[in-house]
């Protein structure tokens, strides 16, 4: 998972702080979050440079960064 991380986060993340973050509270919000965006996964992905953004159910966005060449989640609504 560390390698859809962007760089700059990357630096203060480790798969033990990824692994609590994902089986606390966080979990639950998640598998919420997650089912709109499965819902709305052919929805279109808006490039501006090395940005790009994807809206997602009524107020949710999905936001990538451009990093050697691949593309990074940067943020999850």
């Amino acid at each position: 998972m560390l390698r859809f991380v962007p760089n700059s986060y990357r630096e203060k993340m480790d798969a033990a702080k990824m692994k609590a973050q994902f089986q606390a509270r966080r979990a639950s919000r998640w598998r919420t979050s997650s089912t709109p965006l499965e819902a709305n996964v052919d929805e279109p992905i808006i490039e501006r440079g090395n940005d790009a953004r994807m809206s997602y159910g009524d107020r949710f966005t999905v936001q990538f960064v451009k990093e050697d060449s691949a593309w990074k989640l940067k943020d999850l609504d």
